[in-house]
């Protein structure tokens, strides 16, 4: 990725707040210049805005005056997505330290900068390598699952079960031991968002997979998974298949992230037809 130039002015950050929604263009232009990398935050600057302290996102910017060279998404639940230039982001991690920092996601090198400012020397829970692959109209494959839908508030119990089993299998830990009605909630807003995907195979929910904002530039899959009694049988290249047909029938693209350890994904995602784009580093903090 490319950062610097003139265009992008942003404004001090003595008191680490939030980006102005006057600041939005010049922020969106540089996010812009790298649009695979950075779908999601450019999805979430087009469906909610610059957002703020009261609401479930904030855009940080630096250095405090000149051209903009780092820029930090802080989504929800403390999750923390850099770019930029390392030494501007350990800046702003620096310039918030009432900001929860729960996990990262990003190029090894600006994740690495957050957790030296903001780790207080201690080993964070997790950290692994993650794959971030995309795909396009021109290279998507021909499996389809006419079955798979947007999920409903009556499927609600099946997706908190889903998605604690999905985190348990890939982080090592439940979050429902941690917050079971904050994972309820977070669930629960994906599908009044229309974000959640279900595939049944009978009376028992099979597959599984989000989708987070979207914007001109494309969207991100996220939250696969497949219940473990029917894998193996081509239900995740159906269901996976059918969501990436949908979305790119109206999006440039669709990317989504993999543990560079998982061969079994890897394999099911490049036969689907991802390429992949490059590596980042996953951060769990504790």
């Amino acid at each position: 990725m490319a950062f610097g130039g003139e265009a992008c002015l942003i404004g001090p950050m003595r008191h680490a707040r939030p980006m102005t929604e006057a600041e939005r263009p010049a922020l969106l232009e540089w996010l812009s210049r790298d649009p695979v990398v950075n779908v999601f935050p450019l999805g979430t600057l087009e469906e909610h805005g610059i957002g703020g302290i009261e609401e479930a996102h904030e855009f940080h910017g630096g250095p405090a005056g000149g051209p903009l060279r780092a820029a930090l998404l802080v989504a929800h639940g403390g999750l923390w997505m850099p770019c930029g230039d390392p030494t501007e982001l350990a800046a702003i991690a620096t310039a918030l330290p009432d900001v929860p920092l729960a996990s990262a996601i990003g190029a090894p090198a600006a994740v690495g900068a957050l957790w030296t400012a903001r780790g207080g020397g201690r080993a964070p829970r997790l950290s692994r390598t993650q794959r971030l692959m995309r795909m396009t109209a021109d290279h998507m494959g021909p499996w389809i699952a006419p079955q798979l839908r947007r999920a409903v508030e009556a499927d609600l119990p099946a997706l908190v079960t889903a998605s604690a089993l999905m985190q348990r299998e890939d982080l090592g830990f439940d979050p429902r031991d941690r917050d079971a009605a904050g994972h309820e909630r977070h669930c629960r807003e994906r599908v009044n968002a229309g974000r959640s995907f279900v595939l049944y195979e009978g009376a028992h929910l099979a597959f599984k997979a989000d989708v987070g904002p979207r914007s001109r530039f494309g969207v991100q899959i996220e939250g696969v998974y497949t219940a473990p009694g029917f894998r193996r049988q081509g239900v995740a290249t159906r269901g996976l298949g059918q969501l990436c047909r949908l979305l790119l029938a109206s999006l440039p693209r669709v990317t989504l992230h993999a543990d560079a350890q998982n061969r079994a994904a890897l394999d099911l995602y490049r036969k689907l037809g991802f390429a992949t784009e490059r590596d980042l580093q996953l951060l769990i903090a504790a």
